[in-house]
């Protein structure tokens, strides 16, 4: 038998000993097992709070500065030198805010 069989052969051997062992742990250590299955799903859930908090509180900057864009747009409408650099900055920035917060809700929503 070549070389390269014997090791390939080996290896599977190898893994198939290693995933043995694992589920005999498990099964000994039953209770350790369930605390750990917890505790990986409290800490999905944490992470899960967090990224919607985080898309909440883009969203809620985006609400301030969609305030801002009006009043500079008003502005503008009541006094046409002014320019429109500051609505095109804030409306540019508020855009910005809300595809931050899509993305961290949608990201929220992928936590698996």
């Amino acid at each position: 038998m070549p070389s390269h069989t014997r090791l390939t052969h080996a290896g599977k051997l190898h893994t198939m000993a290693i995933g043995k062992a694992k589920e005999d742990l498990l099964r000994q250590g039953g209770s350790l097992g369930r605390l750990a299955s917890k505790l990986r799903s409290t800490i999905k859930q944490v992470h899960r709070m967090f990224e919607l908090l985080v898309g909440l509180l883009f969203l809620i900057m985006a609400a301030g500065t969609i305030s801002l864009s009006l009043a500079q747009w008003r502005n503008y409408l009541k006094d046409p030198s002014a320019g429109l650099g500051l609505f095109y900055l804030s409306a540019s920035f508020s855009v910005l805010l809300i595809f931050c917060s899509l993305y961290s809700f949608l990201k929220a929503r992928s936590i698996r």
